[in-house]
């Protein structure tokens, strides 16, 4: 999973050169999300068989749906304004280099997995990924207001 996600996460970076999504483009993200949920899920089956803990079906549940909640708000920015949600500000690009993607995720577990604190490390991502979620959510709505002009302030 890790290396999978570091080679994924390249490849993302060298194709995003154009900003339109043809089919092939929007199939191959399905793709991509779907075996990143599935090693989330798989560790979750892995830890919840080794340590006898059902709670990690729901934390692996948990950073299935703030993910996607993080891809819906940046989809829905999108098609309101004709550009990327990381475009709208420096603290929107400094969020996706911080925030909660597939990358950052694969780094953030690395340390557990040579400390082989697999759960620990699931619950710390289950955590960075909610808090992104959150994040991106007022972002979205501020830079929304703005785009609107209900708030000239920005």
């Amino acid at each position: 999973a890790i290396i999978v996600g570091l080679l994924y996460g390249v490849e993302g970076k060298l194709s995003s050169v154009s900003f339109g999504l043809d089919t092939f483009t929007t199939w191959s993200q399905i793709e991509q999300k779907s075996l990143e949920y599935s090693w989330i899920f798989a560790m979750a089956y892995f830890m919840a068989d080794m340590t006898g803990n059902p709670a990690l079906w729901a934390v692996a549940l948990l950073v299935t749906l703030f993910d996607i909640g993080i891809y819906f708000q940046e989809y829905f920015y999108r098609k309101l304004s004709g550009c990327s949600l990381y475009d709208a500000g420096d603290f929107e690009k400094r969020l996706k280099l911080l925030g909660a993607i597939r990358n950052t995720r694969v780094w953030l577990l690395i340390p557990f997995f040579v400390l082989e604190k697999w759960e620990l490390g699931l619950w710390t991502i289950a955590f960075y990924t909610s808090i992104t979620f959150f994040i991106t959510q007022y972002s979205s709505f501020k830079n929304t207001r703005v785009l609107f002009s209900l708030d000239k302030t920005t």
